[in-house]
Formats: C-alpha cells, sequence, structure tokens
C-alpha cells in the first residue's frame, strides 16, 4: 500500500511538474495565480509588477532575458499578440497562459526566491527567466 501510494504521488509530481514539449521536470519556485478583482486591500496598495510580452510572428520580445521580480508580491505577466497561443510559466505547480490575438494578462506571485521560466509553448522558445529575490 505505502508502494502504490509513493509511486501515485511521484506520478502525479511528475506530471504537474513536466512541460508537454520538454519533458523536463521543474524545480522552480512555485506561484500563485490571482486575479486583480480578488487582491485583498492590501495588496492594491502594492501595484503588480507588469512584465510586458510581445509575440509577432511567433517570435517573443524579450526573448530569454532575465528580469528581476520580487518575492510574494504580485506579477502581471502581459501578452499582446498577433496570433493566439500559449505561455507556459515554469512554476509548481506550473500555470499557463493561453492568450488571444490582441492583449491578454495573468497575474502571478512567487512565493520564494528562485528563477522561474516562461516560454512560448507552441515553439518552446524562452520569453524570460523571472528571478524572484
Amino acid at each position: 500500500m505505502r508502494i502504490a501510494l509513493t509511486a501515485l504521488a511521484l506520478t502525479g509530481t511528475l506530471a504537474l511538474a513536466a512541460c508537454a514539449s520538454e519533458g523536463t521536470t521543474d524545480t522552480t519556485p512555485s506561484a500563485s495565480p490571482t486575479s486583480t478583482s480578488s487582491m485583498s486591500p492590501s495588496d492594491s496598495a502594492a501595484p503588480a509588477k507588469v512584465i510586458d510580452i510581445t509575440v509577432k510572428d511567433g517570435k517573443p520580445t524579450p526573448n530569454g532575458a532575465t528580469i528581476k521580480v520580487p518575492v510574494g508580491k504580485p506579477i502581471e505577466l502581459r501578452v499582446t499578440a498577433d496570433a493566439p497561443g500559449e505561455l507556459h510559466i515554469h512554476t509548481t505547480p506550473a500555470h499557463a497562459l493561453e492568450y488571444t490575438k490582441g492583449v491578454s494578462s495573468i497575474t502571478i506571485t512567487i512565493p520564494r526566491p528562485g528563477v522561474v521560466e516562461t516560454e512560448l509553448e507552441q515553439t518552446g522558445t524562452l520569453v524570460a527567466n523571472l528571478e524572484a529575490e
């Protein structure tokens, strides 16, 4: 019974932490998605750090940059795209933003120091490393 539970827990962990396009496990900090409508009054006093991402012809800007972000504070990833796609945020558990043509966004927090990769799912292109400190 103990072996079965351990195997089940390991399988679930690997499934959540793996990127479908790469098949590697993720050891980066976890993040919690939030929306500005659900933030408490104390959170609204500290505005989200906004990271603007542009995807044109399947190519992101920024492209592989390291961006310093605050630990435990809201971070808004705002995608302006010329076509729909998906942005993967390699946290534990992993998060994704299915963006549309135009502007889409997701707000997350990274609760502990570390580096979180963001990538375009369709191409596996690294958009940015979010360095939480």
